[in-house]
């Protein structure tokens, strides 16, 4: 059973978040790229499920909008509504269309679209697989699925430049620490339904068993470079997020209670989390005083993914 109520809630209550994240995700050169691969064409209807606030339909519009039809889906009826606003900026010489509707029961005929869109959704909801399967009834014989999708577990598991880290000097105990930290909260985010951070890299396979056709996978190219004086909109973007992450003490404190309650959730113990607790505070304020004096630096991989899947006909 899918919690509809507090998935909405936790969006709603977080959504000045995460679209702030989605400003520079993607280059010009990368939607260009996805347009011819996925044959984004005008006249078609497209059906973005978990819209939130609209990006995927103000980022493609353009290619699709002659005649063009753009359908916004989200749990949330108060995204639902952002988003028909918002649109009123964007769509010109088509139609746009929003509903509120739950991705593992979408509210759509069989065979009813010509494209499905997603982003950043299969990674956070409780049954993806589902999902999937969701969006290939609606789409039409010979309709594209495309699902764009960062994968969050092998991140937390990687360990790129990041200057806070070097000064912070952990030995190799405190960093298997954190291994296992996250091997658990992932584990915990599975059994609490929050989603499967590792979901990215396995959609391709689940693309081919239930039955989708030139099923393929690109990587974004874009990599987090920061470093001061900051000076680039982009660079002012990341600086801000990592602010919103790791400044902002309320923010923090909601990540904190939620990684408690996975790692819990996964098998993890009370005294090894506040141990990463203390550890990771002492990370925290290395980070923060080299963000205030701009002597923060980082350049790591993004792991974003667009996986593409055809319905046969």
């Amino acid at each position: 059973m899918v919690d509809n109520n507090n998935q909405a809630k936790w969006l709603e209550t977080h959504k000045d978040l995460w679209l702030e994240q989605r400003k520079f995700m993607w280059s010009d050169e990368m939607i260009e790229k996805i347009v011819g691969w996925t044959n984004i064409r005008p006249g078609i209807t497209v059906l973005d499920v978990g819209c939130g606030a609209g990006f995927l339909g103000r980022t493609y519009w353009q290619y699709f909008k002659d005649g063009g039809h753009y359908i916004g889906a989200d749990i949330s009826t108060e995204l639902c509504g952002d988003a028909k606003k918002a649109a009123k900026d964007w769509s010109d010489n088509g139609t746009t269309y929003f509903a509120a509707g739950d991705a593992h029961i979408l509210p759509f005929k069989d065979n009813s679209v010509d494209m499905v869109m997603s982003q950043i959704l299969l990674v956070h909801i409780k049954d993806p697989e589902r999902a999937l399967s969701e969006m290939v009834r609606v789409v039409k014989p010979g309709g594209c699925i495309i699902c764009k999708e960062q994968d969050h577990y092998a991140l937390a598991l990687l360990r790129s430049y990041n200057s806070a880290w070097i000064e912070a000097n952990f030995d190799i105990d405190t960093e298997i620490l954190f291994k296992k930290v996250n091997q658990l909260c992932h584990e915990g985010r599975i059994k609490l339904g929050r989603g499967d951070g590792s979901i990215a890299s396995r959609i391709p396979k689940i693309m081919c068993d239930i039955g989708l056709i030139n099923v393929d996978i690109i990587q974004d190219s874009q990599v987090r470079f920061i470093h001061p004086p900051y000076d680039t909109p982009k660079q002012k973007h990341y600086v801000q997020m990592f602010k919103s992450y790791f400044v902002d003490e309320k923010k923090s404190n909601f990540w904190i209670e939620q990684s408690k309650e996975n790692f819990l959730a996964g098998g993890g113990n009370e005294e090894e989390f506040e141990l990463n607790l203390e550890l990771s505070n002492k990370f925290r304020k290395i980070l923060r005083e080299q963000i205030e004096e701009e002597r923060f630096y980082q350049c790591s991989p993004r792991l974003t993914y667009v996986i593409r899947g055809i319905k046969p006909e």
